[in-house]
C-alpha cells in the first residue's frame, strides 16, 4: 500500500490479487509510465503527448510569434496569445509572460538595463537551454552575440523563475539595442 514515486518514462510495477477467499493469489506485472513535463504540458494543452501536429515544438500558431517550444519554456498558454511580459514585484512573479528589458537606476548618475525572461525550474531536467544574445542593429543576422554572463534570478515561485542578463555596451562597435532568447532542447 501507498503511493509509488514513480521516475519519468515507464516504470515497472508488481501488483499482487488475492481472492476473495483470502487464499489464492495471482501477480500482475505492468508498465506505469509518468509523463515528463513537456508531454504533461502537450496533454493538459492538446489532448496529446506527441511532439507533433498543433503541439509539435515548433508550431507556431499566435500573432506572438512564440514556438510552442517557447511557450513551454517560459511558462504560457500555447492556445493564448503571449500578451504582455514578464512582471514582478521585488522578488515575487506577478504575471508570466514574454521576455523583456528591465530598466533600474543603480545610482544617482547611470541607469542598469538587462534582458528579462521566465525561465522553468526543471530547465535542466527538462533540457531546455535558454541563450541569450544581443544584437547592435537588426536585419544582419550575423550581428548577434551571445552573452557570456549567467543569468541571475531575480523572482521565483514553485514552478518558475525570472532571471536577468545585463545587456552588453557595445556589438561589433554599436550600442546594444536588442535581445532575444534562444530556447533549445540539449541533445
Amino acid at each position: 500500500g501507498g503511493p509509488l514515486p514513480l521516475a519519468v518514462g515507464v516504470n515497472p510495477v508488481q501488483v499482487e490479487v488475492t481472492s476473495s477467499d483470502g487464499i489464492s493469489t495471482v501477480t500482475y506485472a505492468m508498465g506505469v509510465r509518468r509523463l515528463n513535463n513537456i508531454e504533461d504540458w502537450r496533454r493538459r494543452h492538446f489532448g496529446s503527448i506527441g511532439n507533433s501536429g498543433a503541439a509539435a515544438d515548433v508550431v507556431v500558431a499566435r500573432p506572438d510569434n512564440l514556438s510552442n517550444l517557447e511557450k513551454f519554456a517560459f511558462g504560457l498558454d500555447p492556445n493564448a496569445d503571449a500578451g504582455r511580459p514578464v512582471q514582478v514585484l521585488g522578488s515575487t512573479i506577478l504575471a508570466l509572460g514574454k521576455p523583456t528589458v528591465s530598466v533600474e537606476s543603480t545610482s544617482a548618475t547611470s541607469i542598469g538595463v538587462r534582458a528579462r525572461f521566465v525561465r522553468r525550474k526543471t530547465h535542466l531536467a527538462d533540457g531546455l537551454t535558454y541563450t541569450v544574445r544581443f544584437a547592435g542593429e537588426l536585419g544582419n543576422v550575423n550581428a548577434w552575440r551571445t552573452s557570456t554572463v549567467a543569468p541571475t534570478v531575480v523572482a521565483s515561485d514553485g514552478d518558475y523563475e525570472v532571471v536577468e542578463v545585463p545587456y552588453p555596451l557595445f556589438i561589433n562597435g554599436r550600442k546594444a539595442g536588442y535581445f532575444k532568447v534562444d530556447v533549445g532542447t540539449a541533445p
